[in-house]
């Protein structure tokens, strides 16, 4: 049996074929270092703004932003979200389009428009779903928007704003059974709502400066995880860690002395690691051979080797135990400004902490 559709959905459908040039011409392009993202126009009483996620504008220096006109805009003050993944800059010389803001809570099954830049690819995109969630902070959405979206506006019907596209995650729980028959075990994608928002001004100076602490941080991590795990610990016939410092000091945007400390770090865990693979060879040799002396010398290399490993293990602890103090110096001593800065900080500390014990 055909159901016949709705008014609200016919207007929806033949309004969707094309998005309207006014919402086009308010959309915007947000570059920031390497990294790429969206944004858009919105009106404010006598006041323009161009929305975008904080995390876009984390991605470094240059920061800027074009219509899809191509024209570039000029950026003024900066404004964060305490409590959430949104930014706001002022546009003093702007006169063109912009979009309003929704008011009032969304209602589930909307049908909605996601429309940005899709991939980074520099062209605005248009996305098409519906509602699936609300809540105080966010909105959940079936638009299947990727990266480069992040900043992007969602749009009801009337072409107002519900929220900012901003991120998917997926979650893989195989012991959980009770989502296997539910949407629930698929890929969710969140926007963050800006109703409610409580604004904190901060200069771009101050900003590009926590951004980079945490980025230097995060590749800090991942220098550490990439030799405690892929270089040693996953490759048995690798024998040591080989980091140059100088040459890893240019994946750092600021802190670039990190790559001295983590020098440092592979040194004394190489020292530590030597004695672990001898070991291993005394292991192999003991129950290889069936030669009496030669289990007495492999055993007598497997206690030399313990013992070794326990002397050099200290200075490897030393070394992680002065890495995580001098962290905790650094995310402890800086006014992170928002809410959102200092959860992203305490992250980013657990992470490393995690990452920097040492096996007793």
């Amino acid at each position: 049996m055909k159901h016949p559709l709705s008014l609200a959905t016919l207007v929806f459908l033949v309004a969707s074929w094309l998005p309207a040039d006014e919402v086009l011409q308010a959309v915007a392009l947000v570059k920031a270092g390497n990294g790429q993202g969206s944004g858009f126009v919105v009106r404010e009483g006598d006041d323009y703004f161009l929305y975008t996620n904080t995390h876009v504008l984390e991605g470094g220096t240059p920061l800027s932003a074009s219509t899809m006109a191509g024209n570039a805009l000029t950026l003024g003050a900066l404004e964060l979200a305490d409590k959430r993944d949104l930014a706001r800059l002022s546009l003093p010389a702007y006169a063109g389009a912009a979009l309003e803001l929704v008011s009032g809570i969304p209602a589930l099954d909307d049908p909605i428009q996601v429309i940005g830049n899709s991939d980074g690819a520099g062209v605005a995109t248009k996305l098409e779903g519906k509602v699936l969630g609300v809540g105080p902070d966010l909105i959940e959405i079936d638009a299947k928007f990727v990266q480069g979206n992040s900043g992007s506006p969602i749009l009801n019907e009337a072409g107002e704003v519900l929220g900012l596209a901003t991120f998917a995650v997926k979650h893989a729980e195989p012991e959980n059974w009770l989502k296997e028959d539910s949407r629930f075990k698929e890929i969710r994608r969140y926007g963050v709502r800006i109703e409610g928002t409580t604004w904190v001004e901060m200069d771009m100076e101050g900003f590009q400066k926590r951004a980079a602490l945490l980025a230097d941080l995060n590749e800090m991590f991942t220098h550490i995880y990439h030799m405690k795990f892929t270089e040693v610990y996953d490759n048995a016939a690798r024998t040591e860690v080989v980091y140059n410092a100088s040459i890893e000091a240019g994946k750092f945007r600021e802190y670039r002395w990190f790559a001295r400390d983590l020098g440092t770090y592979a040194v004394q865990l190489n020292g530590a690691w030597e004695w672990v693979q001898s070991f291993r060879r005394g292991v192999n040799e003991h129950n290889r051979t069936r030669s009496q002396s030669q289990r007495r010398d492999a055993v007598r290399d497997i206690k030399m080797s313990q013992l070794m490993y326990q002397q050099r293990i200290v200075g490897f602890r030393r070394e992680s135990d002065r890495l995580r103090a001098k962290v905790r110096r650094l995310l402890a001593h800086d006014h992170w400004g928002t809410d959102y800065f200092l959860e992203k900080a305490k992250v980013q500390y657990k992470m490393l902490n995690h990452i920097l014990e040492v096996p007793e």
